[in-house]
């Protein structure tokens, strides 16, 4: 029995992103590089408010170390 191959659609779209622009060749490993960098520069949720930096400064002028701030908000919240 012949193992069939399997077809995998190609997206022009995602050849021409991730292909290098000086020649136009398509290298896997460039190609995941590219992913990896637009994954870790894209905006993320951000939980540390205007409030939270305010309540966080007012801290460290009261001589709290991080530890102690981290539970005094995880207290209050």
């Amino acid at each position: 029995m012949v193992e069939e191959e399997h077809r995998i659609p190609v997206n022009p779209r995602k050849l021409a992103r991730n292909s290098d622009k000086r020649n136009q060749v398509y290298r896997a490993n460039l190609a995941q590089g590219k992913a990896d960098f637009r994954h870790r520069e894209k905006p993320k949720k951000t939980h540390f408010t205007s409030d939270i930096k305010k309540r966080v400064i007012a801290l460290l002028k009261d001589d709290f170390n991080r530890e102690q701030i981290i539970g005094y908000c995880r207290l209050k919240n």
